[in-house]
């Protein structure tokens, strides 16, 4: 079963944060979108796919093939750029000279600048001059998670989209909807906690959601505890344990595995400190159930905690990996 890589949202109904609707909505029936839009707001709250269907709804004289491309994010129309690795003039300038060249298909070349935050003034001072005078067949679209980053000469270029994470009955409506379309059955009330895991966001919620379905049976409440359980705290576990025991090579490793199965870094922070927090009780109340003493979790929460958590474009979790060594390391030197 190839899901939810399936499943894409393909109209402007199947966002659910119903101000984008209404804002997006008003463009279409009026025919006139503009040529610059900007979407602020967190992550995992639907910039990307809302911009992959307005490419789509663009490009109306592409054939279902096509159109699924661009809803899948692998159409030549739709270019997506990550801002933090493009961030100079001398990228821009070289998109300056892209975006002149129509598409040799369809209607409209469509560019979205992920974080866009991250360009530089000069890189901003000459993307400015393509907003100002766009060719007829581009759109753009830029994304960021830090709106008071954007310089207001470009945001008033834009038409501003805001955002927001999404409450917990948005979601279980996103959730119920690809299992309907997917013909999987479920319980209501498993969807409520994968939402209230998911803290707003479509795309954790998604991920979540996916961990627990591969098998295709019914989703119910009673397997949701079990399933997340192994799949993290367990790594987690033995991630903190190989800091007690100093072992930077198992450090690694395990980060590694964190890596390579594409958990979200929100996803995993919230089960670290919440797997601490949880052995800190268990060892202030003399429990055997206990991996830790108390003095072991708090002193592992204090310093993990304060942790930045603007994750590497490069590299996620990297920061999690570099204090974690650091802890051994600083370990190691005192034992000396």
């Amino acid at each position: 079963m190839n899901w939810p890589r399936k499943y894409r949202p393909q109209t402007i109904a199947d966002l659910a944060l119903p101000e984008v609707q209404t804002v997006l909505n008003s463009f279409v029936d009026n025919k006139n979108f503009p040529q610059a839009f900007l979407f602020a707001g967190p992550k995992g709250t639907g910039k990307t796919s809302t911009s992959r269907i307005i490419a789509a709804l663009l490009n109306p004289s592409l054939d279902a093939i096509e159109k699924k491309k661009i809803w899948a994010g692998n159409s030549y129309l739709v270019a997506e750029i990550d801002a933090a690795s493009n961030r100079g003039i001398d990228d821009i300038r070289a998109l300056r000279e892209r975006v002149f060249m129509p598409p040799a298909v369809g209607d409209k070349s469509i560019y979205i600048l992920d974080e866009a935050h991250m360009l530089t003034r000069e890189a901003f001072n000459a993307l400015l001059k393509i907003l100002e005078e766009p060719p007829a067949h581009v759109v753009f679209i830029l994304a960021t998670t830090e709106l008071h980053k954007i310089p207001e000469t470009v945001i008033s270029r834009c038409q501003l989209i805001n955002f927001r994470k999404a409450e917990l009955a948005e979601l279980q409506a996103v959730l119920a909807k690809i299992l309907t379309a997917e013909k999987i059955d479920f319980e209501p009330a498993a969807l409520l906690e994968i939402a209230k895991r998911a803290n707003g966001s479509f795309r954790d919620a998604l991920k979540v959601l996916e961990l627990l379905v591969l098998d295709g049976k019914k989703l119910k409440l009673a397997n949701l505890e079990q399933a997340l359980h192994l799949s993290i705290e367990g790594q987690i576990l033995a991630l903190l344990q190989a800091v007690l025991e100093k072992n930077e090579l198992q450090v690694s490793k395990i980060m590694a595995e964190l890596r390579a199965a594409d958990h979200d870094a929100d996803f995993v922070y919230q089960t670290l400190f919440s797997t601490l927090h949880q052995q800190l009780l268990l060892a202030l109340n003399k429990s055997q159930e206990a991996k830790f003493s108390s003095r072991v979790s708090h002193f592992l929460l204090s310093q993990l905690q304060a942790l930045p958590r603007e994750e590497s474009a490069v590299i996620p979790l990297l920061a999690l990996e570099l204090k974690l060594l650091e802890l051994v390391f600083r370990a190691k030197q005192k034992s000396k």
